[in-house]
């Protein structure tokens, strides 16, 4: 058993991407460094075309490999100038040049994925063994191997892959993952059950009231105050699995009274699930989940505000060790049970088995209510479902993670 551990939280942020911009867009001129960084600004935006532009605005000769990954990257987002061909011909020509080797399993990464949308899963496997020979665990190109692998029904082929890099000791909640889904539909289902470990490892509860206020109802009343006037507050993230939702995703910023309070309280909270549930006596340490159990760790988080239609899709959270979220308003009157509105499901990642997998080998749902707080392994799928109402559900969501 590993010893207890308190979560360490960042110091704020002093100055938001959204502000970034500001400051950038403000200036007469530009030197190529910041337009660079007015580049990367935007695309994490999500304003692509913009960033594009400013991708093909003619500078130095010899652009960096970074820029040409980016100007590659813009040129396959929505936008009306999608150029996928002219992608693939900069991304080729990147893998004639001397790289990081970070850099040169990214560019390899993005090959597949282009591949992979013209259906030629040969190429498409080719490029993905060449990254991850650079990268084992590079998220982008496991992922998609993964997807690929399930699509032709390589289950077995799937199932060794991830045996070769856990002997190796080479594991993460992605890879764990993709290890229990393999297992799963190659009919190893109660194999796939004890390496999650979800049932002994989930956790409800609720966090004492923060000093200085009577309830938790007076305590979320202010910090959804503060969520809705935050900086950093934009609509929907295409690299996150929300759908029509309000995201907040540069939390801890200065002047965050109340949010910082949340996030402390979270971090103690932490403390004390890793101390009663993951180093319970009766519990074996033996699973991929106390495998990449780190040593020291650090809290990162964000926040979702979802309208009547908003949701998020299957996901996990491939690079924390234990993943939470606590619900800081939640839609009155919504149906409990087996109902699905504003309901958050714990299941199986649907995408590789098939919808229903999460209900034919067991899931489990939770009805939030204002004040809980959820805990989980990372490598556990999750979604939530619209509630279909006018009030707001409101949530921060965080992952503990290796410092």
């Amino acid at each position: 058993m590993g010893c207890c551990m308190k979560p360490t939280l960042g110091k704020p942020i002093g100055v938001t991407l959204m502000q970034q911009l500001d400051f950038l867009e403000a200036a007469p001129s530009l030197p190529i460094a910041l337009q660079w960084r007015k580049a990367q600004v935007l695309s994490v935006l999500d304003r692509f075309d913009e960033a594009l532009a400013l991708c093909e605005t003619p500078h130095e000769p010899d652009q960096t490999p970074e820029r040409e990954l980016l100007h590659a990257a813009m040129l396959c987002a929505q936008t009306p100038a999608r150029d996928l061909q002219r992608a693939e011909r900069i991304l080729r020509d990147l893998l004639g040049r001397k790289l990081t080797p970070a850099t040169r399993a990214s560019a390899l990464a993005s090959l597949a994925e282009l591949a992979h949308q013209r259906h030629d899963l040969a190429e498409a496997r080719d490029w993905l063994a060449a990254a991850l020979a650079i990268e084992p665990l590079l998220p982008q190109a496991l992922r998609k191997y993964a997807v690929i692998e399930a699509s032709e029904g390589q289950f077995d082929t799937l199932v060794s892959h991830c045996e070769s890099l856990a002997a190796m000791d080479t594991v993460n909640p992605l890879l764990t993952a993709i290890h229990a889904t393999a297992l799963a539909a190659a009919g190893r289902v109660d194999e796939a059950k004890r390496m999650r470990r979800f049932d002994e490892l989930f956790w409800a509860g609720t966090p004492p009231v923060p000093t200085g206020f009577d309830g938790i109802a007076d305590f979320n009343r202010e910090l959804a105050a503060e969520l809705r006037a935050h900086p950093a507050l934009r609509y929907e993230n295409s690299r996150r699995a929300s759908e029509a939702s309000w995201r907040i995703d540069e939390l801890l910023v200065a002047g965050s009274t109340h949010i910082r309070t949340l996030l402390e309280a979270i971090c103690t909270g932490v403390e004390s699930y890793v101390r009663d549930v993951v180093d319970d006596p009766s519990r074996s340490p033996d699973s991929p989940f106390d495998r990449y159990r780190p040593r020291q760790a650090k809290i990162t988080q964000w926040a979702v505000l979802t309208g009547p239609g908003g949701f998020e899709r299957w996901h996990v959270h491939g690079k924390g060790w234990i993943s939470g979220v606590y619900y800081i308003a939640v839609p009155r009157g919504l149906p409990e049970g087996g109902a699905t509105p504003g309901a958050i499901d714990f299941g199986w990642w649907e995408d590789m088995l098939g919808e229903g997998a999460s209900e034919r080998l067991g899931q489990r749902r939770v009805h939030p209510e204002p004040g809980m707080l959820l805990l989980f392994p990372s490598h556990i799928h999750h979604r939530t479902w619209p509630h279909a109402t006018e009030q707001e559900r409101i949530c921060v969501a965080f992952d503990i993670v290796p410092q």
